[in-house]
């Protein structure tokens, strides 16, 4: 009998985006979300260290 749903392997708990605003790597940033529940979009400055916004 096949199982229904995603498989635990492939369902993460928090993907991680990196977006590359120019090639200096200043505004550089990485944005979280989640599958379910819990805060998302969260934007966090590679360069600096910094978290620069929270949906």
């Amino acid at each position: 009998m096949p199982q229904e749903g995603t498989a635990p392997l492939f369902d993460a708990g928090i993907n991680i985006e990196e977006v590359k605003e120019e090639d200096t790597f200043n505004n550089n940033y990485a944005v979280t979300t989640k599958n379910r529940y819990g805060v998302t979009g969260i934007k966090y400055n590679i360069f600096s260290k910094n978290i620069i916004e929270v949906f």
